[in-house]
Protein backbone atom coordinates (compact mmCIF):
# COMPACT_ATOMS: atom_id res chain seq x y z
CA UNK A 1 0.00 0.00 0.00
CA UNK A 2 1.49 3.57 -0.95
CA UNK A 3 1.64 5.68 1.70
CA UNK A 4 -0.52 8.91 1.49
CA UNK A 5 1.29 12.35 0.65
CA UNK A 6 -0.03 13.27 3.58
CA UNK A 7 1.90 10.99 6.06
CA UNK A 8 5.05 12.17 7.63
CA UNK A 9 8.19 9.89 6.41
CA UNK A 10 11.56 10.38 7.43
CA UNK A 11 14.03 11.11 4.89
CA UNK A 12 17.56 9.29 4.46
CA UNK A 13 19.74 11.11 2.17
CA UNK A 14 21.84 8.07 1.63
CA UNK A 15 21.79 6.77 -1.80
CA UNK A 16 20.70 2.76 -3.35
CA UNK A 17 22.48 1.73 -6.18
CA UNK A 18 19.01 1.98 -8.11
CA UNK A 19 19.09 5.76 -7.04
CA UNK A 20 22.45 6.53 -8.54
CA UNK A 21 21.24 4.01 -11.83
CA UNK A 22 18.23 6.71 -11.65
CA UNK A 23 20.55 9.55 -11.72
CA UNK A 24 22.48 8.21 -14.47
CA UNK A 25 19.55 7.33 -16.54
CA UNK A 26 18.68 10.70 -16.40
CA UNK A 27 21.87 12.17 -17.08
CA UNK A 28 22.43 10.30 -20.19
CA UNK A 29 19.01 11.70 -21.59
CA UNK A 30 20.38 14.62 -20.66
CA UNK A 31 23.47 14.30 -22.68
CA UNK A 32 21.75 12.80 -25.65
CA UNK A 33 19.50 16.10 -25.70
CA UNK A 34 22.65 18.22 -25.22
CA UNK A 35 24.75 16.58 -28.29
CA UNK A 36 21.30 16.48 -30.16
CA UNK A 37 20.15 19.86 -30.11
CA UNK A 38 22.87 21.51 -29.21
CA UNK A 39 25.98 20.28 -31.12
CA UNK A 40 24.38 18.89 -34.50
CA UNK A 41 26.84 17.98 -37.08
CA UNK A 42 28.43 21.23 -38.97
CA UNK A 43 25.85 20.44 -42.24
CA UNK A 44 22.85 20.26 -40.00
CA UNK A 45 20.90 23.43 -38.23
CA UNK A 46 19.86 23.63 -35.40
CA UNK A 47 16.34 23.02 -34.14
CA UNK A 48 13.71 25.83 -34.72
CA UNK A 49 11.98 25.49 -32.04
CA UNK A 50 12.95 27.39 -28.76
CA UNK A 51 12.13 24.83 -26.16
CA UNK A 52 14.51 22.25 -28.02
CA UNK A 53 17.48 24.70 -27.72
CA UNK A 54 16.70 24.94 -24.07
CA UNK A 55 16.58 21.42 -23.57
CA UNK A 56 19.58 21.15 -25.06
CA UNK A 57 21.44 24.01 -23.23
CA UNK A 58 20.20 22.54 -20.03
CA UNK A 59 21.24 18.95 -20.97
CA UNK A 60 24.72 20.06 -20.37
CA UNK A 61 23.95 18.96 -16.63
CA UNK A 62 24.89 15.59 -17.65
CA UNK A 63 28.65 16.19 -16.70
CA UNK A 64 27.70 17.48 -13.32
CA UNK A 65 25.58 14.54 -12.89
CA UNK A 66 27.75 12.03 -13.91
CA UNK A 67 30.42 13.61 -11.75
CA UNK A 68 28.18 13.78 -8.77
CA UNK A 69 27.55 9.53 -8.76
CA UNK A 70 31.62 9.12 -9.26
CA UNK A 71 32.15 11.34 -6.51
CA UNK A 72 29.60 9.71 -4.32
CA UNK A 73 29.88 6.35 -5.44
CA UNK A 74 33.64 5.78 -5.62
CA UNK A 75 33.20 7.35 -1.81
CA UNK A 76 31.15 4.73 -0.49
CA UNK A 77 33.48 2.10 -1.67
CA UNK A 78 36.51 3.93 -0.10
CA UNK A 79 34.89 4.58 3.44
CA UNK A 80 35.12 0.60 4.04
CA UNK A 81 38.57 1.14 4.28
CA UNK A 82 38.78 4.58 6.84
CA UNK A 83 39.60 2.42 9.31
CA UNK A 84 43.20 1.86 8.05
CA UNK A 85 46.11 3.68 9.56
CA UNK A 86 49.77 4.39 8.54
CA UNK A 87 50.60 6.46 5.37
CA UNK A 88 52.42 3.40 3.49
CA UNK A 89 49.31 1.34 4.03
CA UNK A 90 46.87 4.25 3.10
CA UNK A 91 48.62 4.86 -0.16
CA UNK A 92 48.90 1.09 -0.77
CA UNK A 93 44.90 0.78 -0.57
CA UNK A 94 44.36 3.53 -2.50
CA UNK A 95 46.95 2.64 -5.49
CA UNK A 96 44.91 -0.72 -5.60
CA UNK A 97 41.35 1.10 -5.08
CA UNK A 98 42.56 3.30 -8.39
CA UNK A 99 44.37 0.22 -10.35
CA UNK A 100 40.57 -1.52 -9.85
CA UNK A 101 38.21 1.67 -10.60
CA UNK A 102 40.66 1.99 -13.71
CA UNK A 103 40.18 -1.37 -15.09
CA UNK A 104 36.23 -1.17 -15.18
CA UNK A 105 36.58 2.52 -16.92
CA UNK A 106 39.26 0.77 -19.12
CA UNK A 107 37.19 -2.58 -19.83
CA UNK A 108 34.79 -0.31 -21.22
CA UNK A 109 36.28 2.57 -22.79
CA UNK A 110 38.55 -0.02 -25.02
CA UNK A 111 35.88 -2.50 -26.13
CA UNK A 112 33.75 0.37 -27.54
CA UNK A 113 37.15 2.06 -29.18
CA UNK A 114 38.36 -1.01 -31.10
CA UNK A 115 35.15 -1.76 -32.51
CA UNK A 116 33.91 1.95 -33.41
CA UNK A 117 37.00 3.78 -34.26
CA UNK A 118 38.47 1.48 -36.89
CA UNK A 119 34.80 0.79 -38.39
CA UNK A 120 34.65 4.91 -38.81
CA UNK A 121 37.63 5.69 -40.09
CA UNK A 122 37.45 2.39 -42.85
CA UNK A 123 34.04 2.52 -43.92
CA UNK A 124 32.76 5.84 -42.81
CA UNK A 125 35.24 8.23 -44.21
CA UNK A 126 36.45 10.11 -40.66
CA UNK A 127 40.44 9.54 -41.08
CA UNK A 128 42.51 10.05 -38.15
CA UNK A 129 43.73 13.79 -39.58
CA UNK A 130 39.95 14.90 -38.87
CA UNK A 131 40.41 14.62 -35.23
CA UNK A 132 44.24 15.03 -34.59
CA UNK A 133 45.42 17.29 -37.01
CA UNK A 134 46.86 16.81 -40.57
CA UNK A 135 50.24 17.46 -39.29
CA UNK A 136 49.67 15.34 -36.20
CA UNK A 137 51.66 12.05 -35.29
CA UNK A 138 48.75 9.90 -35.63
CA UNK A 139 50.39 6.95 -33.91
CA UNK A 140 50.80 8.92 -30.52
CA UNK A 141 47.98 10.48 -30.72
CA UNK A 142 45.73 6.98 -31.40
CA UNK A 143 48.23 5.77 -27.94
CA UNK A 144 46.94 9.04 -26.06
CA UNK A 145 43.51 8.65 -27.31
CA UNK A 146 43.78 4.71 -26.49
CA UNK A 147 44.25 5.57 -22.73
CA UNK A 148 41.55 8.30 -22.77
CA UNK A 149 44.15 11.25 -22.49
CA UNK A 150 43.37 12.79 -25.78
CA UNK A 151 40.77 15.25 -24.29
CA UNK A 152 39.15 17.41 -27.10
CA UNK A 153 41.50 16.37 -29.54
CA UNK A 154 39.73 12.77 -29.09
CA UNK A 155 38.43 11.02 -32.40
CA UNK A 156 35.39 11.13 -30.66
CA UNK A 157 34.97 14.68 -29.16
CA UNK A 158 32.53 14.07 -27.03
CA UNK A 159 35.31 11.61 -25.26
CA UNK A 160 36.75 15.22 -23.75
CA UNK A 161 34.87 13.50 -20.82
CA UNK A 162 37.21 11.00 -20.08
CA UNK A 163 40.81 13.05 -19.47
CA UNK A 164 38.75 15.08 -17.15
CA UNK A 165 37.70 11.71 -15.36
CA UNK A 166 40.58 10.15 -15.08
CA UNK A 167 42.19 13.16 -13.30
CA UNK A 168 39.81 13.15 -10.55
CA UNK A 169 40.01 9.55 -10.20
CA UNK A 170 43.50 9.82 -9.89
CA UNK A 171 42.72 12.84 -7.50
CA UNK A 172 40.55 11.17 -5.23
CA UNK A 173 42.32 9.74 -2.30
CA UNK A 174 43.45 12.94 -1.98
CA UNK A 175 39.96 14.92 -1.89
CA UNK A 176 39.18 12.29 0.33
CA UNK A 177 41.41 12.32 3.02
CA UNK A 178 40.81 16.30 2.93
CA UNK A 179 36.97 16.05 2.94
CA UNK A 180 37.13 13.69 6.21
CA UNK A 181 39.16 15.91 7.71
CA UNK A 182 37.25 19.18 7.11
CA UNK A 183 34.26 18.87 5.25
CA UNK A 184 32.94 22.61 5.45
CA UNK A 185 36.55 23.86 4.79
CA UNK A 186 37.07 21.91 1.87
CA UNK A 187 33.87 22.12 0.28
CA UNK A 188 33.96 25.56 0.08
CA UNK A 189 37.30 26.10 -1.33
CA UNK A 190 36.04 23.81 -4.55
CA UNK A 191 32.87 26.31 -4.49
CA UNK A 192 35.39 29.44 -4.80
CA UNK A 193 37.61 27.59 -7.18
CA UNK A 194 34.58 27.14 -9.24
CA UNK A 195 33.32 30.66 -9.04
CA UNK A 196 36.77 32.20 -10.30
CA UNK A 197 38.01 29.42 -12.50
CA UNK A 198 37.14 31.53 -15.37
CA UNK A 199 39.58 34.48 -13.85
CA UNK A 200 43.08 32.72 -13.18
CA UNK A 201 43.98 32.46 -16.47
CA UNK A 202 44.06 28.84 -16.47
CA UNK A 203 44.46 27.02 -19.47
CA UNK A 204 41.49 25.05 -21.32
CA UNK A 205 41.05 21.72 -18.88
CA UNK A 206 42.54 23.70 -16.29
CA UNK A 207 39.39 25.50 -16.64
CA UNK A 208 37.38 22.63 -17.25
CA UNK A 209 38.55 20.88 -13.63
CA UNK A 210 38.05 24.31 -11.81
CA UNK A 211 34.47 24.09 -13.13
CA UNK A 212 33.94 20.80 -12.59
CA UNK A 213 35.44 20.08 -9.11
CA UNK A 214 32.34 21.24 -7.40
CA UNK A 215 29.82 18.46 -8.50
CA UNK A 216 31.97 15.82 -8.22
CA UNK A 217 32.94 17.05 -4.55
CA UNK A 218 29.67 17.37 -3.36
CA UNK A 219 29.31 13.33 -4.47
CA UNK A 220 32.09 12.76 -2.27
CA UNK A 221 30.76 15.45 0.57
CA UNK A 222 27.18 13.36 0.62
CA UNK A 223 28.84 10.42 1.92
CA UNK A 224 30.20 12.49 5.08
CA UNK A 225 26.64 14.89 5.69
CA UNK A 226 23.95 11.97 4.72
CA UNK A 227 23.89 10.74 8.23
CA UNK A 228 23.80 13.80 9.80
CA UNK A 229 21.25 15.43 7.35
CA UNK A 230 18.93 12.27 7.43
CA UNK A 231 18.75 12.84 11.37
CA UNK A 232 18.04 16.56 11.04
CA UNK A 233 15.18 15.44 8.53
CA UNK A 234 14.00 13.13 10.66
CA UNK A 235 14.05 14.98 14.10
CA UNK A 236 11.84 17.72 11.68
CA UNK A 237 9.62 15.18 10.65
CA UNK A 238 8.80 16.84 6.80
CA UNK A 239 5.94 15.92 4.95
CA UNK A 240 6.87 14.39 1.87
CA UNK A 241 4.55 15.70 -0.69
CA UNK A 242 5.96 19.25 0.87
CA UNK A 243 9.00 17.98 0.45
CA UNK A 244 8.18 16.89 -3.06
CA UNK A 245 7.15 20.38 -4.16
CA UNK A 246 9.83 22.26 -2.54
CA UNK A 247 12.08 20.33 -4.72
CA UNK A 248 10.51 21.36 -7.88
CA UNK A 249 10.88 25.00 -7.04
CA UNK A 250 14.33 24.59 -6.36
CA UNK A 251 15.06 23.23 -9.76
CA UNK A 252 12.94 25.52 -11.50
CA UNK A 253 14.89 28.26 -9.44
CA UNK A 254 18.01 26.89 -10.38
CA UNK A 255 16.59 26.54 -13.84
CA UNK A 256 16.01 30.13 -14.34
CA UNK A 257 19.61 31.25 -12.73
CA UNK A 258 21.28 28.54 -14.83
CA UNK A 259 20.44 30.11 -17.90
CA UNK A 260 20.36 34.22 -16.96
CA UNK A 261 23.04 35.79 -15.64
CA UNK A 262 21.08 37.68 -12.88
CA UNK A 263 23.61 36.14 -10.20
CA UNK A 264 26.71 38.66 -9.09
CA UNK A 265 30.21 37.20 -10.17
CA UNK A 266 29.10 35.89 -13.41
CA UNK A 267 27.77 32.76 -11.58
CA UNK A 268 25.09 30.93 -14.06
CA UNK A 269 25.47 28.21 -16.54
CA UNK A 270 27.64 25.56 -15.70
CA UNK A 271 28.78 26.94 -12.48
CA UNK A 272 25.27 26.38 -11.10
CA UNK A 273 24.80 22.81 -12.16
CA UNK A 274 26.73 21.20 -8.78
CA UNK A 275 23.65 23.18 -6.95
CA UNK A 276 21.37 22.12 -9.90
CA UNK A 277 22.21 18.42 -9.26
CA UNK A 278 21.67 18.85 -5.68
CA UNK A 279 18.25 19.52 -6.32
CA UNK A 280 17.71 16.68 -8.49
CA UNK A 281 19.20 14.01 -6.18
CA UNK A 282 16.78 15.56 -3.86
CA UNK A 283 13.87 14.92 -5.51
CA UNK A 284 14.31 11.25 -6.10
CA UNK A 285 14.90 11.00 -2.67
CA UNK A 286 11.76 12.45 -1.94
CA UNK A 287 9.70 10.53 -4.43
CA UNK A 288 10.62 7.40 -2.68
CA UNK A 289 7.52 7.35 -0.58
CA UNK A 290 5.38 7.59 -3.67
CA UNK A 291 7.20 5.43 -6.38
CA UNK A 292 9.36 2.80 -6.46
CA UNK A 293 12.71 3.70 -8.27
CA UNK A 294 11.97 3.61 -12.16
CA UNK A 295 12.91 0.87 -13.57
CA UNK A 296 13.34 2.45 -17.32
CA UNK A 297 15.51 4.66 -16.37
CA UNK A 298 17.36 2.05 -13.68
CA UNK A 299 17.92 -0.18 -16.74
CA UNK A 300 19.26 2.78 -18.82
CA UNK A 301 21.44 3.92 -16.11
CA UNK A 302 23.17 0.94 -16.29
CA UNK A 303 23.62 1.17 -19.70
CA UNK A 304 24.56 4.62 -19.80
CA UNK A 305 28.45 4.48 -19.90
CA UNK A 306 28.18 2.42 -23.27
CA UNK A 307 25.32 5.36 -24.49
CA UNK A 308 27.70 8.10 -23.88
CA UNK A 309 30.96 6.24 -25.10
CA UNK A 310 29.25 5.62 -29.06
CA UNK A 311 26.10 7.82 -29.11
CA UNK A 312 27.84 10.55 -31.30
CA UNK A 313 29.35 7.94 -34.10
CA UNK A 314 25.59 7.54 -34.64
CA UNK A 315 24.70 11.28 -34.22
CA UNK A 316 27.69 13.13 -35.74
CA UNK A 317 30.30 10.36 -37.77
CA UNK A 318 28.35 7.57 -39.03
CA UNK A 319 25.32 8.09 -42.40
CA UNK A 320 22.62 7.40 -39.40
CA UNK A 321 23.59 11.03 -38.38
CA UNK A 322 22.23 12.15 -42.04
CA UNK A 323 19.13 10.35 -41.83
CA UNK A 324 18.31 11.60 -38.14
CA UNK A 325 18.94 15.40 -38.54
CA UNK A 326 16.91 15.33 -41.82
CA UNK A 327 13.55 14.18 -39.97
CA UNK A 328 11.56 17.03 -39.12
CA UNK A 329 10.50 16.19 -35.53
CA UNK A 330 12.72 16.58 -32.86
CA UNK A 331 11.07 14.70 -30.71
CA UNK A 332 11.50 11.69 -33.18
CA UNK A 333 15.11 12.30 -33.27
CA UNK A 334 15.74 11.85 -29.80
CA UNK A 335 14.05 8.14 -29.56
CA UNK A 336 15.63 7.35 -32.74
CA UNK A 337 18.87 8.14 -31.44
CA UNK A 338 18.14 6.44 -27.85
CA UNK A 339 17.01 3.53 -29.40
CA UNK A 340 19.94 3.06 -31.59
CA UNK A 341 22.88 3.70 -28.84
CA UNK A 342 20.50 1.79 -26.26
CA UNK A 343 19.72 -1.58 -29.02
CA UNK A 344 24.15 -1.39 -30.01
CA UNK A 345 24.88 -1.07 -25.84
CA UNK A 346 22.61 -4.27 -25.10
CA UNK A 347 23.91 -5.82 -28.07
CA UNK A 348 27.53 -5.16 -27.44
CA UNK A 349 26.70 -6.22 -23.42
CA UNK A 350 25.29 -9.55 -24.27
CA UNK A 351 28.40 -10.47 -26.48
CA UNK A 352 30.70 -9.40 -23.51
CA UNK A 353 28.93 -11.90 -21.36
CA UNK A 354 28.42 -14.55 -23.78
CA UNK A 355 32.43 -14.70 -23.91
CA UNK A 356 33.18 -14.55 -20.45
CA UNK A 357 34.40 -10.85 -21.15
CA UNK A 358 32.73 -9.61 -18.30
CA UNK A 359 33.81 -12.37 -16.00
CA UNK A 360 37.41 -11.98 -16.69
CA UNK A 361 36.59 -8.25 -15.57
CA UNK A 362 34.97 -9.00 -12.42
CA UNK A 363 37.46 -11.78 -11.73
CA UNK A 364 40.28 -8.91 -12.14
CA UNK A 365 38.65 -6.38 -9.79
CA UNK A 366 38.17 -8.86 -7.13
CA UNK A 367 41.60 -9.66 -6.85
CA UNK A 368 42.63 -6.06 -6.38
CA UNK A 369 39.36 -5.96 -3.77
CA UNK A 370 40.78 -8.68 -2.21
CA UNK A 371 44.05 -7.67 -1.86
CA UNK A 372 42.83 -4.68 0.48
CA UNK A 373 42.11 -7.06 3.05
Amino acid sequence: MKPSPSDQSPVSLSLSKQDTAVLKGVAILAMLCHHLYTYPPAWAALPESPFLLWLGAVGKVCVSLFLFCSGYGLSVQYATYDSVVGFSKRTRIATRFLIRRFVKFYANYWVIFILFVPITVLFFGRPFQAAYGESASVPLHFFLDLLGLQGLHSYNITWWFNLLIIVFYLLFPIFYFLFRKNVWVSLFIAFILCAIGGKLGLSEYGLLFSLYILPFTIGISWRFFQESFSQLFQSHKQKSFMFVVGCLGLIVLLLFFRQHNVLPGGFYGEKIDGFLVCAIVMLIISLRPFFPPPGFLMFVGKHSVNIYLIHTFINAYWPTSRWIHNLEWGGVKFIILFAMSLLISVFIELIKEKIGYNGVVSYICKRYEDSFQ
